[in-house]
């Protein structure tokens, strides 16, 4: 589960890149598939390796992306 106050929003991640001599790519949204793996693993308060993720162009629950060396 996440800890919403310690989600590194991706201009801040961005900027950690290039701090340290990287230019980021894009960044893609990640959120799980809204399906009964999903809402079984929200009722048990657990994680579950049964969960599936989709990408999204939202970045509000999750995003993923690369960077290179500049």
């Amino acid at each position: 589960m996440h800890i919403l106050r310690r989600f590194i929003k991706p201009t801040e991640l961005a900027a950690m890149c290039r701090a340290h001599g990287l230019e980021p790519g894009p960044f893609h949204g990640v959120r799980p598939r809204l399906d009964c793996a999903f809402f079984k693993m929200l009722a048990s308060g657990r994680g579950s390796r049964d969960v599936r993720y989709v990408v999204t162009e939202s970045l509000g629950t999750g995003h993923g992306g690369v960077a290179h060396r500049g």
